[in-house]
């Protein structure tokens, strides 16, 4: 990892701030493993 590819704690709260408001405008987005998909699909998920 070089120093291009880390963030500081301060962007990094940003980041989490600006995903929490997004979620909670209903913009969030889920990604489902294909892993996950399965489990659902035969009844095996804990949802």
């Amino acid at each position: 990892m070089t120093t291009e590819d880390t963030i500081t704690g301060e962007e990094l709260g940003e980041k989490l701030l600006a995903s929490i408001h997004q979620m909670k405008a209903g913009q969030g987005t889920a990604v489902h493993s294909p892993s996950m998909t399965a489990r659902r699909k035969t009844g095996l998920s804990q949802a």
